[in-house]
């Protein structure tokens, strides 16, 4: 089972997209529609590459780690997100990539974000946006929302206390994904009396979601939905 509110940002998600599309359900088409976030496809996606197209339109955006290859990648300014996704992926890959950067979106830019100006008020929107700098109560007040003020970039560190966090970050982010693309409340009826591999079959048939995937959301899924062991079940395995 999802926690109730990553059930509800996925939810209120699919009501600003119009509804949600019958399965495997596709976001490209429809994230400009619920979010303030532009789609960049790009081929061989990495870093570097990133950097350059923010060059080419004459923004100076610089990653504090060596270049490496990415699925995707998400960067933030002031309450917009410009989401990259490797273009030469395959379709399901690429689905799952972009689920999951829109995740990062609602969790780590947005929703802190309305927290902010719920805490706030509504003039920490021009904070927010770069039109003018914090006062200090407002410095403090951001702190304690947890609201960035910065270009909020998702998540290139992986060693270290920064990959620690940032391994806790991407799990939020895969859970929310999951929910968005096959949410659990709906997958579940494949769950009781299926084997783990059809359910994850189904995961990758009806919802389209990676074969890797598939088997982390199916393994998920069983923990939760599948019935415990009976007595007598546990008599059979426990060594005698």
């Amino acid at each position: 089972m999802s926690e109730p509110w990553l059930v509800d940002l996925a939810d209120r998600f699919w009501a600003a997209a119009g509804g949600p599309p019958v399965p495997p359900r596709d976001l490209h088409g429809v994230v400009s529609l619920a979010l303030p976030v532009t789609v960049v496809a790009l081929p061989a996606l990495s870093l570097l590459r990133v950097e350059r197209w923010f060059s080419a339109r004459n923004v100076d955006h610089r990653f504090d780690v060596p270049d490496r290859r990415l699925r995707g990648c998400l960067v933030a300014f002031g309450g917009h997100g410009f989401i990259f996704v490797d273009g030469a992926d395959p379709v399901d890959e690429r689905r799952l990539t972009l689920a999951h950067e829109v995740a990062h979106f609602l969790l780590d830019d947005q929703h802190p974000r309305e927290r902010a100006t719920r805490a706030l008020g509504d003039g920490i929107a021009a904070v927010l946006g770069g039109k003018r700098s914090p006062t200090l109560d407002e410095r403090i007040g951001t702190v304690l929302s947890a609201v960035r003020l910065s270009p909020h970039t998702h998540l290139m560190e992986r060693t270290g206390d920064r990959g620690a966090a940032a391994s806790a970050v991407e799990a939020g982010a895969d859970r929310l994904a999951w929910e968005l693309l096959a949410p659990a409340a709906e997958v579940s009826e494949f769950v009781p009396g299926s084997g783990g591999e059809a359910l994850e079959q189904a995961l990758v048939d009806r919802y389209g979601l990676p074969r890797n995937a598939a088997a982390r959301y199916a393994r998920s899924l069983r923990r939760v939905y599948e019935p415990p062991p009976s007595f007598v079940d546990w008599l059979r395995v426990t060594p005698r």
